[in-house]
């Protein structure tokens, strides 16, 4: 890690520690200055007050807990095989940075270009029957021997199964954990977390190393299964089940959902119902799925062994909007605000629209949400008048 590196992950941790400050508020603020985010913490009180920062919060970022950076970051100095994805560097997964509220940094165990490949999530319930273990490996397995990557939990159940059906074909799987890299749960999936890692998967964290699991984890971690992937499906769901909340984040991502049918009237089957009555697409097998994708498919199929050739350029986080004399943001919006409809518009939707980089219609955006001419909404933005 060079010293720049350095430096901007410690601003990254420093605004991660700050209590009560979400991604959300320092993309904004990071937009409205026209300013990388790992520069926030430089902010001075002032500016930091105008922005609507509470004192507490300026606080913490003056004053952060330097025993918790310097353990992370002697963490990754010690774990050669462990990198960070930082939001504004090139590496950073395209799709996870699209989605609202995306983490300001992840740690792969691994190989972190696997994040950039085409994936599908593949989410359950932990408690699953014979039915739903069967349905998830074997489908699991059917997409990786089409070269997709499949993307879960590690949890038990169908998380585990998911996995496990990758690994049978020798494919890449990803899974996200809903606490740090150093700890393990549950731990009798230690094994299959090494094996995932030793076939070329990845291990993917947006929580500190030293972070063990916590309820509150879990559903942030969720979405970033969902944002990871193309599209998600749901194998085996109660009513009000954890995996419902990575439907409806990638519902939100305006994302593809999936979902397997159960046996009618049965307590497992009653998540999956309801989003296929909400609109999900039903699957039986692997080739319901495939056949929604054929141009990542035709694209896997000619060149499953490279990434590139299977996904878009990555974006130019570096390249800002410009400002104007007075530090604004020098903005022309008509022609941003032709391409928001009165309906939800998808944030890929603007930016294939204008033409423009994400962070400058992100910059564009966030000026006209303060005048009032469009409003962020679940799945993307919304024209107001």
């Amino acid at each position: 890690m060079t010293q720049e590196q350095y430096s901007q992950l410690y601003g990254y941790l420093t605004l991660y520690l700050c209590p009560r400050l979400g991604s959300v508020t320092i993309a904004k603020i990071a937009q409205f200055l026209a300013i990388p985010v790992y520069d926030i913490p430089n902010l001075s009180p002032h500016e930091l007050t105008r922005l609507g920062v509470k004192a507490k919060q300026i606080n913490a970022l003056h004053n952060p807990d330097r025993h918790k950076i310097q353990k992370t970051l002697d963490y990754l100095q010690c774990h050669p095989a462990t990198t960070v994805l930082m939001q504004h560097e090139v590496t950073y997964p395209e799709r996870l940075l699209m989605c609202h509220g995306a983490p300001l940094f992840v740690f792969v165990e691994g190989d972190p270009k696997l994040l950039q490949a085409p994936q599908i999530a593949i989410v359950g319930s932990r408690f699953a029957s014979d039915y739903g273990k069967k349905h998830a490996r074997s489908i699991a397995a059917e997409l990786a021997h089409n070269h997709w990557v499949v993307t879960s939990g590690l949890a038990q159940g169908i998380d585990a199964q998911a996995h496990r059906g990758t690994l049978a074909y020798t494919g890449a799987t990803i899974a996200v954990l809903g606490h740090g890299l150093d700890t393990m749960y549950p731990k009798f999936h230690a094994q299959l977390r090494q094996q995932i890692v030793a076939v070329g998967g990845a291990i993917v964290s947006e929580f500190l190393p030293f972070e063990g699991a916590q309820p509150g984890h879990f559903p942030k971690r969720n979405r970033i299964i969902s944002g990871l992937a193309e599209g998600t499906l749901v194998v085996e769901a109660k009513a009000k089940s954890g995996s419902l909340i990575t439907a409806q984040h990638a519902l939100q991502e305006n994302r593809d959902v999936f979902a397997l049918p159960g046996c009618a009237g049965t307590e497992a089957a009653q998540g999956c119902h309801a989003l296929i009555k909400e609109g999900a697409i039903l699957v039986e097998d692997a080739t319901d799925i495939l056949s929604h994708y054929p141009a990542l498919q035709k694209n896997n199929e000619d060149g499953a062994s490279s990434i590139e050739n299977s996904h878009k350029d990555p974006i130019d986080h570096k390249n800002m909007p410009t400002t104007s004399d007075n530090g604004q943001v020098s903005l022309a919006n008509s022609d941003l605000l032709d391409s928001v409809g009165f309906v939800v518009t998808e944030l890929e939707m603007i930016v294939a629209k204008t033409g423009l980089t994400l962070p400058i219609v992100l910059a564009k955006l966030l000026e006209c949400e303060l005048s009032g001419d469009v409003q962020a909404v679940p799945g993307g933005y919304i024209r107001i008048k």
